[in-house]
């Protein structure tokens, strides 16, 4: 799930890499390799070094703020915290 929301969050920033989330889920060390080197490249030509303050960037919504990615918890997983508000 995590390789389609890449492929897509890609697309909607006009990346034209196709990730090929068959080959990586299958856990292949040469494909996940291959895949790795390419995004090192990617991030080393695209990374101007400047400070990422990821709070500004989401708008000052905290990470346990509202998410459309609703998600069952596995069975026997830990339960997650809530956020304090206020």
């Amino acid at each position: 799930m995590d390789m389609l929301f890449l492929q897509y969050s890609f697309k909607k920033v006009n990346i034209d890499k196709i990730v090929p989330v068959d080959k990586l889920i299958k856990g292949m060390f040469q494909d996940n390799f291959e895949f790795l080197q390419w995004f090192k490249k990617f991030f080393d030509a695209n990374y101007d070094g400047a400070e990422y303050d990821a709070l500004t960037a989401r708008c000052g919504e905290p990470l346990c703020g509202k998410s459309g990615l609703a998600r069952k918890p596995l069975p026997g997983a830990p339960r997650a915290i809530a956020c304090p508000t206020g």
